[in-house]
């Protein structure tokens, strides 16, 4: 009997963000494209191209290939917080420091000293064991700025509820946010959640899809085509 999938991002985001777009820019053809690379010869997951109603190339990079790590570090510290060895450390300061005092010092006083070493000690491993998931999810939100695009999300299969009451959860939404990206989440009901909303980027005269290599049919057409489409049609 093959195991039941649990749902992928990748499967629910392109047409989420398809029916966002058409209703949010009123757009009626948008082109989906997957594995993309830019002229940096990094590759996004997927782009969705249309033109708005004014005629101007709209772009929008969706990146989800980091979505099982993320989901791992996020749901591992929903539910486990950090490491237990961090108490291992903290006990071996505890026991060391009472081994060390216990011949120069009153006992009690080497017992107190002790305990507030074990103390700093838990409190440091847990400082820097956050600070280094925080570094990853950190180095996941920033590889997004190698796809440029007048709007970027992050998809994740995760659970919104992971969400709640999550440290780094929120400091995740809180890197997109100052990036102005948007988040995408679906979880075990196949439900696609919109987290957070991008900021969309405006162009100023410059074309972000011009930053792909993309395939003959979708490449821009040249500024001397006719006005109606900056999308080649197949």
């Amino acid at each position: 009997m093959s195991k039941h999938r649990s749902p992928k991002i990748e499967d629910f985001a392109y047409d989420f963000l398809q029916s966002h777009y058409k209703a949010t820019y009123t757009a009626t053809s948008i082109k989906v494209r997957h594995k993309i690379k830019t002229k940096a010869d990094a590759e996004v997951d997927g782009l969705l191209l249309f033109d708005t109603v004014d005629n101007a190339p709209f772009c929008a990079a969706v990146v989800t290939a980091g979505s099982s790590d993320l989901a791992h570090i996020l749901i591992r510290y929903k539910k486990k917080g950090l490491s237990k060895f961090r108490f291992l450390t903290s006990g071996a300061m505890l026991f060391g420091t009472a081994f060390l005092l216990s011949g120069l010092l009153h006992l009690a006083l080497a017992a107190g000293i002790a305990v507030l070493a074990a103390l700093a000690t838990l409190i440091l491993h847990s400082t820097v064991e956050t600070n280094q998931l925080k570094k990853k999810i950190g180095c996941m939100v920033h590889n997004l700025r190698n796809f440029p695009a007048n709007e970027q999300w992050l998809g994740i299969s995760i659970s919104s509820l992971i969400f709640r009451n999550n440290l780094l959860a929120h400091h995740l939404l809180t890197l997109c946010r100052q990036q102005g990206i948007g988040v995408l989440t679906v979880g075990q009901r196949a439900k696609v959640v919109l987290l957070q909303e991008p900021k969309a980027v405006q162009s100023q005269g410059a074309n972000f899809v011009s930053n792909y290599v993309l395939p003959a049919e979708t490449k821009p057409l040249d500024d001397k085509k006719e006005p109606g489409s900056n999308l080649r049609v197949a």
